[in-house]
């Protein structure tokens, strides 16, 4: 710290004293946080740029602008989930080639998402730590969402045959479009929640993820309902060829403006600056409980216990990608949960619309079939089914905060993979049109606490700088984590799930003879996750 800072601080905390001529004991831990907050407001204020924003309230209109992003992300869930699996099928692999393509994208983003975490905790450019990675990555997922419905056309640009089954550059076309797609969706949203809680002052982060949610759900509404429409009964299907390409491309546009809206809402502090001046970081249990101190040199720490060895400063880059594979037993269990959570999922949701077009409407993937018809038929329907589960979503996450803080985040972790155990068994054992659209529900609550209750756990744990309880007491790591890092690392537990999916699945679903093996896949995992969830550390 320069002295010109160490001048500056010791200002600001006479000023606390000189505002506030209460004496320490009367000193509330909260009244302390907002101090702390106003002051660095103030001087966040006063720089070559307006900070201010980073410590104050955010409005509900703010917070919408910061996670537009989350409906342009889901957007391209959306239009993957729906379309994917048929076009792979259409173009003639079979079930269990098309699971292995599903596993491409994972393999990659498991080893690449952890470092892009890493990158965005620090990341140097003036621009910002986060918004930079989240430049980059829409840039690669728009490309994608043009080579996946087009990879056909381009195909035969290059020399493929249809009529004589020559269509290896269509494969490889659709496959890279795939892994663009896949990867940078699944990779963009570890920056765009890093970026939120960047911005939001601790007691408004259960919200904000909360909003993340909620739009993801608005943008999978959305998404599908793009896939369920005839687009060939439209002007717009005439002029982009087909259903599935005039889907993407709208949807590629759409996108594109969240993303916009979202990186210009609020300015980020660069790294750099926040390294050189202690006032422009974040307000976090240490600086709360030295201020405590400060006020009350009798004040005792009751809510935490200090390790001896408080962690360097500065970290290099081994160490702090050491981070990555080195977890707390805390983030270990609830990453696994998480990746449960994540494999029961995927199960309902890569291979939905193909499990309603084959198991509910008795059709066949394949163009030359009597009863492909059909199976289009049910993939129209599935994305109905899958807009009941993105509203159902965006629904539950505007209530979430309050459910949650009624009967905790443990019950509610519980509960919800539970519903979706007995949901998921009912939906596989009796396949129906209207257990496609009831069962969805359960589905959507599940998303949600996966976008939701992992990530706030993650925040706690930085926000009170622990990741275990001892005696009652929490106790802060020896050495520091990255915030990124860790949601990263949590994140990523998708691309484990979809690994081991995309490995499996297709050999199950033979073996079974039926698309329902997913479902019961579902099932079971969510029972998985259930007992998981009763060992996560809640703070």
């Amino acid at each position: 710290m320069t002295a010109k800072t160490k001048d500056l601080e010791n200002a600001t905390r006479e000023e606390i004293i000189e505002l506030n001529p209460i004496t320490s004991k009367e000193t509330s831990k909260k009244e302390v946080v907002k101090k702390l907050q106003r002051i660095r407001e103030e001087h966040a204020r006063n720089q070559k740029k307006d900070y201010s924003h980073v410590f104050r309230k955010k409005s509900l209109l703010n917070m919408i602008q910061v996670t537009t992003v989350a409906t342009g992300i889901e957007l391209a869930f959306a239009a993957e989930t729906a379309f994917v699996s048929p076009i792979l099928l259409s173009i003639g692999l079979k079930h269990s080639e098309m699971t292995m393509v599903w596993a491409l994208p994972p393999l990659l983003g498991f080893f690449v998402s952890p470092f892009l975490g890493s990158v965005s905790d620090r990341c140097r450019l003036s621009y910002g730590r986060r918004r930079p990675v989240i430049i980059l990555l829409s840039i690669l997922l728009a490309i994608g969402m043009v080579l996946v419905p087009y990879g056909h056309d381009f195909g035969k640009i290059l020399g493929d045959i249809p009529e004589q089954g020559k269509v290896q550059f269509s494969v490889i076309i659709t496959i890279i479009g795939i892994i663009l797609i896949d990867f940078n969706a699944d990779c963009i949203q570890t920056p765009a929640r890093a970026y939120a809680l960047d911005i939001t002052i601790p007691s408004q982060q259960t919200r904000i993820i909360n909003t993340f949610s909620t739009l993801s759900g608005v943008g999978g509404i959305i998404g599908y309902t793009f896939g369920a429409i005839d687009w060939m009964a439209t002007p717009f299907g005439s002029i982009m060829g087909d259903n599935i390409p005039t889907a993407f491309m709208m949807i590629a546009v759409v996108f594109l403006l969240t993303v916009i809206i979202s990186i210009t809402s609020f300015r980020e502090i660069p790294l750099p600056l926040i390294e050189k001046d202690e006032l422009l970081k974040p307000v976090n249990e240490s600086a709360v409980v030295a201020e405590m101190k400060r006020l009350n040199p009798d004040y005792v720490e009751t809510e935490s216990t200090k390790d001896d060895d408080e962690g360097e400063e500065h970290m290099t880059l081994v160490q702090y990608l050491k981070t990555i594979v080195v977890m707390p037993r805390s983030l270990q269990i609830l990453c696994l949960t998480n990746l449960f959570c994540w494999m029961s999922h995927l199960c309902y949701n890569l291979y939905f619309t193909d499990f309603v077009g084959e198991a509910v409407f008795y059709g066949d993937p394949r163009p030359d079939s009597s009863t492909y018809s059909l199976y289009e038929e049910g993939v129209r329907f599935g994305c109905w089914g899958l807009c009941i589960f993105s509203f159902t979503c965006s629904v539950y996450s505007m209530f979430s905060e309050v459910l949650i803080k009624l009967v905790g985040l443990k019950t509610v972790y519980f509960t919800i993979n539970f519903i979706h155990t007995l949901s998921m068994l009912c939906l596989a054992h009796w396949p129906c049109k209207w257990g496609v659209l009831v069962h969805s529900v359960s589905a959507g609550t599940l998303y949600a606490t996966i976008f939701t209750v992992p990530f706030l756990l993650v925040a706690a744990y930085h926000d009170k700088e622990c990741f275990k309880i001892k005696d009652g007491k929490t106790v802060p790591l020896a050495s520091k984590r990255g915030l990124g890092t860790d949601i990263a690392v949590v994140g990523s537990m998708v691309f484990i799930g979809q690994l081991i999916m995309s490995l499996c699945i297709g050999y199950f679903i033979n073996y079974i003879g039926s698309t329902s093996a997913v479902i019961y896949a579902s099932s079971f995992l969510s029972f998985c996750a259930c007992i998981s969830s009763l060992f996560v550390l809640y703070i």
